[in-house]
Protein backbone atom coordinates (compact mmCIF):
# COMPACT_ATOMS: atom_id res chain seq x y z
CA UNK A 1 0.00 0.00 0.00
CA UNK A 2 2.76 2.27 0.64
CA UNK A 3 4.64 2.04 -2.18
CA UNK A 4 3.83 4.34 -4.41
CA UNK A 5 3.90 7.10 -1.91
CA UNK A 6 7.68 5.93 -0.76
CA UNK A 7 8.43 6.27 -4.94
CA UNK A 8 7.23 9.84 -4.96
CA UNK A 9 9.16 10.82 -1.76
CA UNK A 10 11.99 9.01 -3.34
CA UNK A 11 11.27 11.14 -6.65
CA UNK A 12 10.81 14.12 -4.82
CA UNK A 13 14.50 13.72 -2.43
CA UNK A 14 16.27 12.82 -5.93
CA UNK A 15 14.51 14.83 -8.86
CA UNK A 16 17.42 12.39 -11.17
CA UNK A 17 15.27 9.66 -10.43
CA UNK A 18 12.11 10.65 -11.43
CA UNK A 19 10.74 8.36 -13.86
CA UNK A 20 13.18 5.93 -13.18
CA UNK A 21 12.08 3.92 -10.06
CA UNK A 22 10.21 0.63 -10.56
CA UNK A 23 7.76 -2.09 -8.48
CA UNK A 24 10.09 -5.43 -9.08
CA UNK A 25 11.56 -4.86 -11.83
CA UNK A 26 12.67 -2.22 -14.34
CA UNK A 27 12.50 -2.18 -18.16
CA UNK A 28 15.36 -4.27 -20.14
CA UNK A 29 17.62 -1.42 -21.02
CA UNK A 30 16.68 1.36 -18.47
CA UNK A 31 19.41 3.69 -18.21
CA UNK A 32 21.08 4.26 -15.02
CA UNK A 33 20.73 5.40 -12.41
CA UNK A 34 17.28 3.82 -11.53
CA UNK A 35 15.65 2.16 -8.72
CA UNK A 36 13.45 -0.73 -8.00
CA UNK A 37 11.13 -1.39 -5.28
CA UNK A 38 9.56 -4.34 -3.51
CA UNK A 39 7.16 -4.94 -0.09
CA UNK A 40 9.48 -7.28 1.08
CA UNK A 41 7.14 -7.87 4.75
CA UNK A 42 3.99 -6.19 6.19
CA UNK A 43 2.47 -6.45 9.48
CA UNK A 44 -0.92 -4.96 12.19
CA UNK A 45 -0.38 -4.24 15.61
CA UNK A 46 -3.41 -3.11 18.04
CA UNK A 47 -1.83 -0.99 20.64
CA UNK A 48 -2.97 -0.20 23.65
CA UNK A 49 -5.11 2.29 23.12
CA UNK A 50 -7.15 0.27 20.78
CA UNK A 51 -5.42 2.05 17.77
CA UNK A 52 -4.23 -0.49 15.14
CA UNK A 53 -0.66 0.17 13.56
CA UNK A 54 0.19 -1.14 10.65
CA UNK A 55 3.43 -1.45 9.28
CA UNK A 56 5.00 -2.27 5.74
CA UNK A 57 8.91 -2.94 5.03
CA UNK A 58 9.34 -2.18 1.37
CA UNK A 59 13.13 -2.81 -0.24
CA UNK A 60 14.59 0.09 -2.43
CA UNK A 61 17.51 -0.89 -5.06
CA UNK A 62 19.33 1.66 -6.45
CA UNK A 63 21.65 0.89 -9.53
CA UNK A 64 24.01 3.71 -10.90
CA UNK A 65 27.42 3.38 -13.13
CA UNK A 66 29.74 4.27 -10.30
CA UNK A 67 30.23 3.00 -6.28
CA UNK A 68 30.28 6.82 -5.14
CA UNK A 69 27.05 7.57 -7.18
CA UNK A 70 25.13 5.16 -5.86
CA UNK A 71 26.59 5.99 -2.14
CA UNK A 72 25.23 9.11 -2.78
CA UNK A 73 21.63 8.28 -3.61
CA UNK A 74 22.24 5.60 -0.93
CA UNK A 75 22.99 8.33 1.86
CA UNK A 76 20.90 10.75 0.95
CA UNK A 77 17.60 8.37 1.22
CA UNK A 78 19.11 7.03 4.43
CA UNK A 79 19.58 10.58 6.18
CA UNK A 80 16.40 11.77 4.24
CA UNK A 81 14.01 8.85 5.73
CA UNK A 82 15.82 7.74 8.86
CA UNK A 83 13.10 8.71 11.36
CA UNK A 84 10.82 10.43 9.22
CA UNK A 85 7.64 11.37 10.28
CA UNK A 86 4.44 13.15 8.66
CA UNK A 87 3.33 13.83 5.07
CA UNK A 88 4.89 11.20 3.10
CA UNK A 89 3.82 12.33 -0.56
CA UNK A 90 0.08 12.82 0.48
CA UNK A 91 -0.20 9.83 2.66
CA UNK A 92 0.05 9.90 6.67
CA UNK A 93 3.08 8.15 7.89
CA UNK A 94 4.08 7.65 11.65
CA UNK A 95 7.69 6.81 11.40
CA UNK A 96 9.93 5.14 8.78
CA UNK A 97 12.95 2.92 10.70
CA UNK A 98 15.79 2.46 7.84
CA UNK A 99 16.10 -1.43 8.88
CA UNK A 100 19.02 -2.72 7.12
CA UNK A 101 21.28 -1.19 4.34
CA UNK A 102 23.40 -2.62 1.89
CA UNK A 103 25.99 -2.30 -0.91
CA UNK A 104 26.42 -4.37 -3.76
CA UNK A 105 27.55 -4.74 -7.70
CA UNK A 106 26.19 -6.73 -10.52
CA UNK A 107 28.63 -8.42 -12.25
CA UNK A 108 26.54 -9.62 -15.21
CA UNK A 109 25.16 -6.21 -16.02
CA UNK A 110 28.60 -3.78 -14.53
CA UNK A 111 25.95 -1.74 -12.27
CA UNK A 112 26.76 -0.79 -8.64
CA UNK A 113 23.67 -1.17 -6.49
CA UNK A 114 23.02 -0.16 -2.96
CA UNK A 115 19.85 -1.33 -1.06
CA UNK A 116 17.49 0.03 1.37
CA UNK A 117 15.42 -1.62 3.65
CA UNK A 118 12.53 0.48 5.06
CA UNK A 119 9.90 -0.40 7.50
CA UNK A 120 7.06 2.13 7.24
CA UNK A 121 4.71 2.84 10.16
CA UNK A 122 1.16 4.36 9.67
Amino acid sequence: MVEKYLKNQVCTILPELAGSVFPSVAPQKTPLPYGVYNCTGSSMSTTLTTDTLFSETIQLDIYAVTYKEAKGYFDTLRIAFMGFCGDMAGFPVKWVKVENAVDGYEPEVLEQKTTLEFKIFY
